[in-house]
């Protein structure tokens, strides 16, 4: 079965699901495609990250986003860029609703390369952002990953 499908998502970078390529040239292709092109029409993309067994880490970020969206989609790629060049990571899925609720999932395979990226000096600056601008309200939950399934 194949892990695509078909979604629309206007003047935003893509939100897909992106995995770290761990040397791998494609998807690492994939990731920087994924992160600074824009899609303004129908396009397929895969939404599953490629998991390694458990456990590892999910930080979920839920958002409503403002009606202040300047800066944000390069942003968003700017940080989607600098996460998949950490010690740690391993990739991310993403997905926003036509009225601006989001929930972007990114894993991680420690607490120690989480802690690393929540103090990565860019991303402190786009989190501060984020809070002033374009979030109207976000909730951050971690949680360690102890078992997946896929399916169907």
């Amino acid at each position: 079965m194949k892990d695509e499908t078909k979604y629309r998502i206007e003047d935003e970078p893509a939100v897909s699901a992106v995995s770290k390529g761990a040397g791998n040239p494609a998807a690492d292709s994939a990731m920087s495609a994924a992160t600074t092109a824009p899609i303004t029409t129908a396009t397929t993309v895969s939404r599953f990250a490629q998991m390694p067994d458990p456990p590892y880490y999910a930080v979920i970020f839920a958002n409503q986003a403002s009606d202040k969206p300047d800066g944000y989609a390069q942003m968003v790629g700017e940080m989607r860029e600098i996460a998949a060049t950490m010690p740690g990571y391993i990739g991310i899925e993403s997905a926003r609703d036509e009225n601006g609720f989001a929930v972007t999932v990114s894993y991680w395979e420690s607490e120690d390369a989480i802690a690393a990226w929540r103090n990565h000096a860019r991303h402190r600056i786009a989190r501060k952002i984020g809070r002033e601008r374009w979030y109207e309200h976000f909730v951050l939950r971690i949680a360690k990953v102890e078992r997946h399934y896929d399916g169907p």
